[in-house]
C-alpha cells in the first residue's frame, strides 16, 4: 500500500512539475513578446529542459539587453543543434561575437550567411585610407550613470534624451525610467545646468531625437504613441513624429504629423539646411529592410508630400536609423549592416547631383563594436557630437574631425615657345623646403602627386636649357580634391633674348658699389634665383685715366666687388665668372670732349652677360 502511495505521489509531483514548467514557459514567452527581456530571462533560466525556441529566445533576450557574452554563448549552442540558426539569428550571433571582439568567429558566421569568405577588418582597412574624415573623441558627462543620447544643438546648448527622470514610470525593457528630453550647457567635457527641455513636450512616455528649424521656433521630435498596436495579442509600441511651435516663451501647438500611421513607426527627424525637407526613419511596408530612411517635402500651409525612400545607395536589408543632413546636404546615419564593426555603425552618403551616393562606413576612429549613432556635425568648425553605448550605457561624445582626404595634384608641363607638352621633365614636390617626391612627365607631359590635407606645398618642373617653373600649392578644407596646375617651361634662349641686364657704374678711381648699383644687382640676384641653371659673366672696366697696369688692377677690384655683392644675396660663386678688362674696351672716346668727366663715367662700369653650360 505504501508503495502505491509513493508511486501516486511521485506521479502527481511529476505532473505538477510538468504543468509548472509549461506555465513558466508560457510566462517567459509572453514576457519575451512584450519586450520584457529581464522577466523573460529569469523565466527561461528556470526551465529544466528548454527546447530550441526557448533557448533562442533566451539568447535574443540577452542580445537585446546588450549582454553579448551570454547571448553569444547560447547562440552558439543553438547553432550547433540540429535545427540551427536562421539567417536573422545568424546575424545577431555574429553581432554578439563582434561585441566580444571575437572577429574571427564573426567572420566564420558571416561567411556562412553570405555564402562566401568574409573578413570585416580587412574590408574596413581597405576603405580606411580613403576616408575623408578621422575623429578625435571625448566622452561627455562620463561620471553620470544615466543614459544620454540623440544630441542636437539648440541656441548654443545641447538637447538630448535621457532616462534620468526618476518620477517617470519604469520601462520594462531597460528597467529604467521612460525617456525625456533635456537641455544642457557643454562645459569642456561636462554637461552642466541640465534641466528638462519642456514640460509641455515631455510626457510619461518616451520622447527623443529632435530637429529644430533654423530660427529655433519649430521642433520636430519622436514620441511613443499612446495607442499600442497588437501583434499576436501582445501590445507593441509604435514611434511617431510630432511637431511643436515656440510662442510666448513656451512650446505649444503640439501635433501628431499626418504622415504617421498606427501600423508602423516613424522616428528620428532631421531637417535639410533650408528647412524644406524632413528626413526620418521608418519600418513602413515597401522598404528594403527592417527600417529605412525616408524624406518628405514640407509644403505650404502645414501640408506634407508623400514619403520617399532614399533608395538602395542608403538603405539595406538591415536597419538604417538616426539620419542627419549636414549643411552641405550630405547624409549621416546609423546602420547595423553585417559588414560593420558591430551593433550600429555610422555611415555617410554624399549628396551628388540631387541624389545620394553609395554609403560608406565612417571607420574605426568613430565606430566601435557596439552601437554608434545620432551623429551631428558643424562642418565649418569640424566639430560635432554623436552617441555610443561602447562604455555599457548610451553616452554622448564630442568629436573633432580631422581632414583625411587625399587631394590629387596633376597638370601638364608645356613648352611656352611651341605650346606643346614636354616629356621626361623632372617635377619635384616640396614641403617646407624638403623634397618629398620626384616624378618625370609622361609622353603627354602629364605629372601627378597625392597631397595630404591642410598642408602647404610647392611644385617645381626643371629641364636643362629651360627656365624652371615653380608654383605654390595650398591645401585646406576648401580645396578641391582634384587640383590642376600646369607648369610652363620657357627655353633659356628666349629668356636671354627677352632679358636686358643693365650695367652698373663706379665713381672715379673707386671700386665701391653705389646705391643705385645695389638696386640693379639685387634685381639681378632675384633673376638668378628664379633661374638656377643660368650663369653670368661679369666684365669690369675703367676709364683711360691712369696707367694701363693701374687700371687693370682697378677693374679686378670692381669685378670682385660686383661678384661679392651677388654672393651676399645668395648666389653661388660658381655661377659667376669675372673678367678684368681695364681700359681696353672704352665705350666712349673722351680724349677730345668738353664733357670729359661726365662721359668718362660710362666707361667706369661692370657689364653682365648670361651664359649657359
Amino acid at each position: 500500500m505504501i508503495q502505491k502511495y509513493i508511486i501516486l505521489f511521485t506521479l502527481c509531483f511529476v505532473i505538477q512539475m510538468s504543468w509548472g514548467q509549461k506555465a513558466l514557459l508560457k510566462e517567459a514567452n509572453k514576457a519575451f513578446k512584450a519586450n520584457d527581456y529581464h522577466t523573460a530571462i529569469a523565466d527561461y533560466k528556470m526551465l529544466e529542459n528548454p527546447d530550441f525556441q526557448a533557448q533562442l529566445n533566451l539568447a535574443d533576450s540577452y542580445y537585446y539587453l546588450g549582454n553579448m557574452r551570454d547571448a553569444a554563448s547560447i547562440y552558439k549552442i543553438c547553432n550547433m543543434s540540429d535545427t540551427g540558426l536562421n539567417t536573422d539569428a545568424l546575424l545577431r550571433y555574429a553581432d554578439a561575437e563582434k561585441a566580444n571582439n571575437n572577429y574571427e568567429e564573426a567572420n566564420k558566421i558571416l561567411s556562412k550567411y553570405a555564402g562566401k569568405p568574409v573578413n570585416i577588418q580587412e574590408k574596413l582597412a581597405e576603405n580606411e585610407e580613403n576616408l575623408p574624415l578621422l575623429f578625435d573623441l571625448q566622452m561627455l558627462d562620463k561620471d553620470s550613470e544615466h543614459a544620454e543620447f540623440g544630441p542636437v544643438l539648440y541656441q548654443d546648448k545641447l538637447v538630448f534624451s535621457s532616462d534620468r527622470n526618476n518620477d517617470r514610470p519604469i520601462y520594462k525593457r531597460t528597467q529604467q525610467p521612460f525617456l525625456d528630453l533635456y537641455i544642457a550647457t557643454v562645459n569642456g567635457n561636462t554637461l552642466t545646468d541640465i534641466t528638462l527641455f519642456s514640460e509641455a513636450i515631455n510626457t510619461p512616455l518616451h520622447e527623443g531625437n529632435t530637429a529644430f528649424t533654423k530660427d529655433g521656433k519649430t521642433i520636430y521630435f519622436t514620441r511613443t504613441n499612446e495607442d499600442y498596436k497588437r501583434i499576436n495579442g501582445v501590445k507593441v509600441a509604435v514611434l511617431q513624429l510630432f511637431k511643436a511651435d515656440f510662442k510666448d516663451g513656451t512650446w505649444q501647438n503640439i501635433e501628431n504629423l499626418p504622415i504617421n500611421n498606427d501600423s508602423y513607426s516613424l522616428a528620428h527627424p532631421s531637417l535639410s539646411a533650408d528647412d524644406k525637407t524632413l528626413y526620418f526613419t521608418s519600418d513602413m511596408p515597401g522598404g528594403y529592410g527592417g527600417g529605412d530612411i525616408y524624406k518628405v517635402e514640407l509644403l505650404a500651409d502645414n501640408n506634407y508630400g508623400a514619403p520617399i525612400n532614399l533608395g538602395p545607395s542608403v538603405n539595406s536589408e538591415m536597419q538604417e536609423q538616426f539620419p542627419y543632413i549636414s549643411e552641405e546636404g550630405n547624409l549621416y546615419f546609423a546602420s547595423d549592416r553585417f559588414m560593420g564593426l558591430g551593433g550600429l555603425d555610422l555611415y555617410r552618403s554624399d549628396s551628388k547631383d540631387g541624389a545620394f551616393a553609395e554609403a560608406y562606413n565612417m571607420g574605426p576612429t568613430i565606430n566601435t563594436n557596439r552601437d554608434d549613432f545620432s551623429f551631428i556635425i558643424d562642418t565649418q568648425n569640424a566639430t560635432g557630437y554623436f552617441s555610443s553605448n561602447h562604455s555599457g550605457t548610451d553616452k554622448i561624445y564630442h568629436f573633432t574631425a580631422i581632414d583625411n582626404r587625399k587631394h590629387e595634384l596633376s597638370g601638364i608641363v608645356i613648352n611656352t615657345e611651341t605650346q606643346r607638352p614636354i616629356s621626361q621633365v623632372v617635377v619635384t614636390l616640396y614641403h617646407a623646403e624638403t623634397n618629398l617626391e620626384q616624378v618625370k612627365t609622361d609622353a603627354q607631359g602629364h605629372y601627378n602627386f597625392r597631397l595630404n590635407p591642410n598642408t602647404n606645398y610647392h611644385v617645381e618642373a626643371s629641364l636643362q636649357d629651360f627656365q624652371p617653373a615653380t608654383r605654390k600649392i595650398i591645401v585646406d578644407r576648401k580645396s578641391n580634391l582634384q587640383l590642376e596646375v600646369d607648369l610652363p617651361l620657357q627655353p633659356v634662349h628666349n629668356i636671354l633674348a627677352e632679358r636686358h641686364l643693365d650695367n652698373i657704374y663706379f665713381d672715379f678711381d673707386k671700386a665701391v658699389i653705389r646705391p643705385e648699383a645695389r638696386e640693379i644687382l639685387d634685381k639681378l640676384a632675384d633673376f638668378m634665383q628664379e633661374n638656377p641653371t643660368i650663369k653670368i659673366a661679369i666684365a669690369s672696366h675703367t676709364d683711360a685715366v691712369g696707367s694701363t697696369s693701374y687700371n687693370k688692377i682697378l677693374s679686378e677690384k670692381r669685378a670682385k666687388a660686383t661678384k661679392n655683392h651677388l654672393i651676399n644675396k645668395g648666389i653661388d660663386a660658381n655661377r659667376m665668372m669675372t673678367k678684368a678688362c681695364g681700359e681696353k674696351h672704352l665705350l666712349i672716346d673722351t680724349s677730345d670732349s668738353s664733357e670729359k668727366e661726365a662721359r668718362e663715367e660710362k666707361n667706369r662700369r661692370s657689364e653682365f652677360k648670361i651664359v649657359t653650360e
